[in-house]
């Protein structure tokens, strides 16, 4: 009788922690625009922004962003610093995002005006992050603007 009623119990006891268990969707990150050590993904109306950090000893250290595309947030970044490549500020462009501050920090290397990520980490101003510099051409690649050659002859 005794085996009985821990057999019952067991039962019981396996059924219930097995609907503990929910499946969830995984939605993955899809790439948007990507170049060597830069990249944009998208997930839902959630945006990444990665980068290897260059302000690091190891350059096996990757860093990212994130932030809704609420009101067009996307293109509005997009568009902002496509207007600063044409005619760089003074003083870097200073953004607020939900977890971290990132500074659009341009200057003109090889003659050509770039721009670079530069990511107070967790609005902290100990850690810092630091983006290559990118080109236009850098930047349109990397919000999926350029038109991939159809090999039209």
């Amino acid at each position: 009788m005794k085996k009985n009623f821990i057999f019952i119990g067991m039962l019981l006891l396996s059924s219930q922690l097995s609907s503990q268990i929910k499946v969830i969707k995984n939605i993955e990150l899809v790439p948007v625009g990507k170049i060597e050590t830069v990249g944009l993904f998208k997930k839902e109306n959630s945006y990444t922004i990665s980068y290897q950090d260059t302000n690091q000893a190891n350059l096996n250290t990757y860093r990212s962003f994130n932030f809704k595309n609420i009101n067009n947030d996307v293109e509005e970044l997009y568009e902002m610093i496509l207007k600063a490549l044409i005619d760089p500020p003074i003083s870097d462009i200073i953004l607020e995002f939900p977890n971290d501050i990132i500074n659009l920090h341009f200057k003109r290397n090889y003659g050509e005006n770039t721009v670079q990520f530069i990511q107070t980490i967790n609005k902290n101003k100990k850690y810092i992050g630091k983006s290559h510099f990118l080109t236009k051409k850098d930047v349109d690649k990397l919000f999926g603007k350029t038109i991939k050659n159809d090999n039209r002859k």
